[in-house]
């Protein structure tokens, strides 16, 4: 009997190790050990949040319902850890820097992941990879892409959706890639409700209204 109960206490305690290594092996794949904060950071005015950075210069403007986070994997129960993955790669052999993560916390309810890489920039060539790579990656099938044009010039605009292979939820997806200044600025939102069109349409605000 003494010898049961120590084999299940072992077993026990190895099986709650073995969890804490893997929360640990999440921690880092997607927070400390892969992706460094950009030197910006926002401030709150008249209802909005505005970011900025000088190197390389870059502003826009976002609600104020917008809760700015880290990358700890609780605030992204709702999309898959591989599209996490996939929107903090590399792009070629650059490292992306974290501009910000955020979700709404009032109606309409989506999130975003932004993202610089410097010293890099973006062609047709790399449309291409990024293509195969998110279908390979994420499973996807059907995917549109398209060029938009802002105040600043032309952006990469990819729109998809993802699979959650828990919930088996569909996430709607909008991702934009734009070049400034020798770097590529990413930009992924996305979200599990059904007023896609709504969304998209704050996520093309902003876009569109990116201050260089």
């Amino acid at each position: 009997m003494d010898f049961l109960k120590t084999y299940i206490l072992r077993s026990l305690l190895r099986a709650k190790a073995l969890s804490i290594v893997a929360y640990i092996f999440i921690m880092c794949a997607l927070n400390a050990c892969g992706v460094k904060k950009s030197q910006g950071g926002f401030r709150k005015d008249e209802g909005y949040l505005y970011y900025h950075q000088s190197n390389p210069e870059l502003g826009f403007r976002v609600f104020g319902d917008y809760f700015v986070h880290s990358l700890d994997p609780k605030y992204f129960n709702d999309v898959s850890k591989s599209f996490l993955k996939y929107s903090l790669g590399k792009i070629k052999t650059t490292k992306p820097r974290l501009v910000f993560a955020a979700h709404t916390t009032v109606h309409p309810y989506y999130s975003c992941i932004s993202t610089l890489y410097g010293n890099t920039t973006l062609d047709s060539s790399l449309v291409d990879v990024l293509r195969n790579e998110m279908r390979s990656s994420l499973g996807i099938k059907n995917d549109s892409y398209a060029v938009i044009y802002t105040n600043y010039g032309s952006a990469i605009k990819f729109e998809y959706q993802v699979l959650h292979p828990i919930t088996k939820i569909r996430s709607a997806h909008l991702e934009y890639l734009i070049n400034h200044s020798g770097s590529i600025i990413r930009f992924c939102f996305w979200t599990t409700e059904s007023n896609n069109d709504l969304v998209f349409s704050e996520a093309e605000g902003i876009i569109k209204n990116l201050e260089f």
